[in-house]
């Protein structure tokens, strides 16, 4: 969702093979499936930065990127080559078009049983177990400089971003977990985790409830707390057997 302050959406995501292309962004984006197939078992979000159409075509590149992953390739590997392309080919945009811009990622991997964890950026990732709500990403952020120096006037800066270019080494940070029954992954850009803390996070995704209904109640919280960005994030629940 383009949320209700910004004037265009720079947005994307990446689930079961679809990224946002030629989506009308005036209005709420909604793809389902039942399962994920095993040649598109990684999903993600991606919020561009750069002002309307830079950011836009930043997150664009980067889904594109991660959408063509070789299958063939272990995933830790395949991520790590993945945002090294996507920050080279954002990087070479720039400068030819002379502006600045760039994406975080936050994307799942699912490989047997296993999810591998992807981020760059402060878009996160987090699973819900048991109950218990977890953030598997590390945001990549100053916010940790600020809050030693005891600085509150001004929001934590990006360290980390695809875009960033061949000079300077893009880092993700990338992990590993076992998957259990009935657990609930969400990648989210900071337009739904700066709105809805996690507390409410993880009170709106009961692990008994359908998913489209979680996706419902996960926008409108967002939106009924003010919308100030755009709202991207993906819902993935473990599912063994028939």
């Amino acid at each position: 969702n383009r949320g209700l302050r910004r004037p265009h959406n720079e947005d994307n995501y990446l689930f079961c093979g679809k990224i946002r292309e030629e989506d009308p962004e005036s209005t709420s984006i909604q793809v389902y499936s039942p399962r994920l197939k095993s040649n598109d078992s990684i999903v993600g979000v991606f919020d561009g930065m750069g002002g309307m159409a830079h950011g836009e075509r930043a997150s664009l590149t980067a889904a594109h990127c991660f959408r063509d992953q070789n299958n063939d390739t272990k995933l830790c590997d395949s991520f790590r080559a993945l945002c090294k392309t996507a920050n080279s080919l954002i990087h070479s945009q720039n400068e030819q078009c002379n502006y600045e811009s760039g994406t975080t990622v936050a994307a799942i991997g699912f490989e047997r049983r296993k999810a591998v964890i992807c981020n760059v950026g402060d878009s996160r990732v987090y699973r819900k177990r048991k109950g218990n709500l977890e953030q598997l990403s590390k945001d990549h952020t100053d916010k940790a400089l600020l809050d030693s120096m005891g600085i509150t006037s001004r929001q934590p800066r990006l360290m980390q971003y695809l875009g960033l270019g061949d000079h300077m080494n893009v880092h993700p940070e990338i992990t590993e977990t076992a998957i259990n029954q009935g657990d609930v992954y969400l990648c989210c850009t900071d337009g739904l985790y700066s709105m809805v803390p996690d507390s409410e996070l993880s009170s709106i995704m009961d692990g008994s409830v359908p998913l489209q209904t979680i996706a419902s109640n996960l926008m409108d919280a967002a939106l009924n707390a003010g919308g100030i960005d755009n709202i991207t994030f993906v819902l993935c629940r473990v599912r063994f057997g028939f």
